[in-house]
């Protein structure tokens, strides 16, 4: 799959895989322990519905700190991210999901380049 797309310059991809990064630091330092499934959907070149991409990564937080997860799905969400913030014209979101429950416990926002949290009841509205 490719993600990053051929029009995009490395340094518009640069400065948005470091908007991603710090957000993503930020997110893994919400999630309590436990096990999570984290899903990111964002507008593909289009913009349109239909082409969205989304990807899927487990995250696992245990009880003493820190967090494990697979290196290639990291990789791929991040590069998503990247390129979501990068163009600005891009949507989309970060959700989380607790297995234990199937609730949605953590969500995000991604648009005009930037990465905000909302809140969970917004989901439902």
């Amino acid at each position: 799959m490719e993600i990053i797309p051929a029009y995009m310059h490395y340094s518009e991809f640069n400065s948005g895989w470091t908007v991603a990064a710090e957000a993503m630091r930020l997110v893994l330092a919400e999630l309590p322990p436990g096990s999570h499934t984290m899903t990111v959907v964002v507008d593909g070149e289009s913009l349109t519905l239909p082409d969205r991409t989304t990807l899927t990564v487990q995250v696992e937080v245990p009880t003493d700190g820190g967090h494990t997860v697979d290196r290639e799905g990291w990789e791929a969400v991040m590069c998503l991210l990247a390129v979501g913030v990068a163009d600005a014209e891009r949507e989309g979101q970060i959700v989380v999901i607790s297995p234990a429950t199937s609730h949605v416990t953590r969500c995000w926002d991604l648009w005009e380049g930037r990465i905000t949290p909302l809140p969970v009841v917004a989901l439902s509205a």
